[in-house]
């Protein structure tokens, strides 16, 4: 049986063919909407003018393991795409601006299982009067993470590969 997003999609997707719409049957896009091209780093250094140059890629404990691109080519979580060979997959842990190195490592050493939501924009509100429970998620097909707006979030050690990495952004409801 098809889930309430699952039967929106569909629904949306005959209405558009209905109306002949071109996209009526397009594949789902993950890129950004308005970079058209799929070009996010040259969108970038359009609209800031900076030029992000290459620098090194390392290890938790700080040891190059090769060179990328420039920081606006990755993102937190990231494992395709960065050419390091390695046993294991390695995903980027944490992108050091100052520094200009990006930390690779493997999926265990990406995981929390706890943490905390900083500079929250309530949208509706200017700020909480009072801690609540808040429910939030950190990805869009994520299992719904409970915890309280003053305190950290556990994840629970979500064994799926779920739990949020440093950097990520989040929902919160």
């Amino acid at each position: 049986m098809p889930t309430p997003a699952c039967r929106w999609e569909l629904a949306s997707r005959e209405i558009a063919e209905k109306l002949e719409l071109r996209n009526a049957h397009k594949a789902e896009s993950q890129d950004i909407c308005f970079v058209p091209d799929g070009d996010y780093a040259a969108f970038i250094r359009r609209h800031t003018g900076r030029e992000y140059p290459p620098g090194n890629f390392v290890n938790q404990e700080g040891k190059i393991l090769g060179q990328h691109k420039g920081l606006i080519h990755y993102t937190v979580g990231q494992r395709r795409g960065l050419g390091i060979a390695a046993p294991e997959p390695y995903y980027v842990c944490e992108k050091r601006y100052a520094t200009n190195e990006i930390v690779l490592g493997t999926a265990a050493e990406l995981l929390v299982k706890e943490f905390r939501v900083t500079d929250l924009n309530w949208i509706a509100i200017e700020k909480l009067a009072e801690p609540r429970k808040v429910m939030m998620r950190t990805r869009y097909h994520q299992k719904e993470l409970w915890g309280d707006s003053s305190s950290p979030c556990q994840s629970g050690g979500n064994k799926s590969g779920a739990a949020p990495c440093s950097g990520t952004g989040s929902c919160v409801l």
